[in-house]
């Protein structure tokens, strides 16, 4: 088989390490290595994952995808001005908020919540995944990091209430049909006592044959401090986008999603040794490996899974933290309206197109869609300060 060829001679893999990849059992692999084992489409595009991930410079990104943080005042434009180094009088208030709070302030998908009566409550900073991508929009403009950001905000008592990395698999390595199936056969040694998997739950297909949705695979219980979330993030994509898997860069991702005491553990060791990708390998193998159960021997004691293994490794030499800047922009929207809406908005306008236009006249535009017509006629320098 010239692919397995190729990883042997090109890239110094024995036969067992890739049976190992595969999954293969004793049994399977013994017929594996003597040539008696047919394998399957799927396993043959295992072996085309694998053959990626070594052929790859960074088959692995490590990113922010959530930050939560609290900062005991109530005076939310020094937080603004002097953490954040944004300009307060660019940004607009709202009487909402989440979590208790009275009023939130919002800049793109960087929310600020705050109560001016309430320094228990103080002021709120939270990241979400878009959050994290328009910060670091702010933070490339500023010529910062988030190193410097982080270590600002602790000079002004900020703590960190909810901390989420995410590690992107842009090679298929991180297979969660794959490791599903391990947790179920009780191949994987964790602290965790739970786990919890959803999976494509719809018989609908698109025209190649794949699932219509992904697996995610949560390890340990979301309502504790600590716990992991593995999903296939280009079906996540596909659903959001209408594209298809196989033409998303990342294909799964690894969250590590922290909070209260946990995050804020996490974020001290990552001040003090400025070393973001060896927080999360720490954290990883910490809490979780996955073998390849032998009969008779404790599962400790068993081989580590040869995938698992290179993942792991992967984490500690080729992973690297990136940024990926992203704009205040309509794009998101504008796919919405083109796989959702166009249509309607099409016949509406053949059958009465003075109402249709009186009615988008007259719609109040949220925090949000104001912030975006700014940010199209100011600087993203006219923001900060």
């Amino acid at each position: 088989m010239k692919i397995i060829e190729e990883l042997t001679k090109q890239h110094g893999l024995s036969q067992k390490e890739i049976g190992s990849y595969l999954g293969f059992d004793e049994t399977r692999m013994s017929k594996f290595k003597n040539g008696k084992l047919q394998l399957t489409d799927l396993q043959f595009k295992h072996l085309d994952d694998l053959k990626s991930f070594k052929e790859m410079d960074q088959p692995l990104e490590l990113k922010f995808d959530y930050v939560r943080m609290r900062f005991e005042t109530t005076d939310v434009g020094k937080i603004i001005n002097e953490v954040l180094l944004l300009d307060l009088d660019w940004l607009e208030p709202v009487e909402i908020g989440w979590y208790g709070y009275k009023n939130h302030i919002a800049f793109g998908d960087i929310v600020i919540m705050y109560d001016i009566e309430d320094k228990k409550l103080g002021v709120l900073l939270e990241l979400k995944g878009g959050g994290c991508r328009n910060f670091e929009q702010i933070l490339a403009e500023q010529k910062r990091s988030w190193f410097d950001f982080f270590t600002l905000a602790l000079e002004h008592d900020g703590i960190m209430r909810r901390f989420d990395l995410a590690i992107d698999d842009k090679s298929g390595i991180l297979d969660l049909p794959f490791f599903i199936e391990k947790m179920k056969k009780s191949e994987c040694d964790t602290t965790f006592r739970r786990y919890n998997v959803y999976s494509d739950s719809e018989n609908k297909k698109w025209e190649d044959g794949d699932k219509q949705m992904g697996s995610t695979l949560y390890i340990g219980s979301r309502k504790s401090t600590i716990y992991f979330c593995l999903y296939e993030k280009d079906y996540e994509q596909y659903t959001k986008t209408g594209v298809a898997p196989r033409y998303h860069r990342v294909r799964n991702r690894f969250e590590i999603r922290l909070k209260d005491e946990q995050a804020e553990v996490a974020l001290k060791e990552y001040i003090k040794n400025d070393n973001l990708e060896a927080l999360a390998f720490g954290i990883i193998v910490r809490y979780m490996c996955f073998h390849d159960k032998k009969k008779g021997v404790d599962l400790k004691e068993s081989p580590v899974n040869k995938r698992w293994e290179m993942f792991i490794a992967a984490t500690q030499s080729v992973m690297k933290l990136t940024t990926e800047p992203e704009e205040i922009t309509l794009e998101d929207t504008w796919r919405w309206i083109e796989k959702q809406v166009a249509s309607t908005l099409r016949l509406l306008n053949y059958i009465d197109p003075r109402r249709l236009t009186d009615t988008v006249n007259e719609a109040t535009l949220s925090i949000k869609q104001r912030n975006i017509l700014k940010s199209h006629n100011k600087e993203l320098a006219e923001v900060m300060r």
